[in-house]
């Protein structure tokens, strides 16, 4: 737990809540490097998927982010922006990028945001590192989600300059989790007949 990530939640989120996540096929097209710089790569991805039929009101967007700001230097930040596939569909090779993956699902606690891209960061550190470790759950992927409202996804350069003049942004930021039986054991892992995916990503 960082001491220096105040223990009050931000203005800007929700209470977290837990859900199982099913398996995503998604149109991936990878960024490598800050952070800030993400927005061509969701630029490149709106206007692919727009010409393709792919962006609509029902479309799910997600980022992808594989590493920690923290200990990770700037320009070797991962981060993949995607939209949600039907499980049916096939990408053209020669279409590359964006690439074809799946995501694997499960659960995830989730952390409701609204509010301008200024405020991510401290909501972020919030949820990881003042929220989850005395949350009782452990991390059971590195890798990171945030589900995005499919009206905030850019198609031309002009879609962003809301944004930056502080344009509130609706998303989820998700962690992969499994749970923790006691202090000092050893997550399990097993399918608990309990858990049942949500079949509509919609009600997310």
């Amino acid at each position: 737990m960082r001491e220096d990530v105040p223990p009050k939640p931000p203005a800007e989120v929700g209470a977290p809540y837990e859900i199982t996540l099913p398996p995503m096929l998604i149109a991936a097209w990878p960024h490598l490097g800050p952070s800030s710089q993400g927005v061509a790569v969701w630029l490149r991805l709106g206007r692919w998927a727009r010409e393709r039929g792919l962006l609509t009101p029902h479309t799910l967007p997600v980022s992808v982010l594989y590493d920690d700001e923290a200990i990770t230097p700037s320009d070797r930040l991962r981060m993949d922006a995607a939209v949600v596939l039907d499980p049916g569909c096939r990408l053209p090779e020669n279409d590359a990028p964006p690439f074809a993956i799946t995501l694997p699902g499960g659960r995830h606690a989730i952390l409701p945001y609204e509010g301008t891209i200024y405020r991510l960061g401290a909501s972020w550190d919030w949820f990881t590192f003042r929220w989850f470790p005395a949350s009782g759950l452990a991390l059971r992927d590195m890798r990171m989600l945030m589900l995005h409202d499919p009206h905030d996804v850019p198609t031309c350069a002009c879609d962003y300059f809301p944004v930056i003049l502080g344009k509130p942004l609706r998303c989820r930021l998700c962690i992969p989790i499994d749970r923790v039986p006691a202090p000092g054991l050893p997550p399990f892992f097993h399918n608990d007949s309990r858990q049942r995916p949500c079949k509509e990503l919609k009600k997310i």
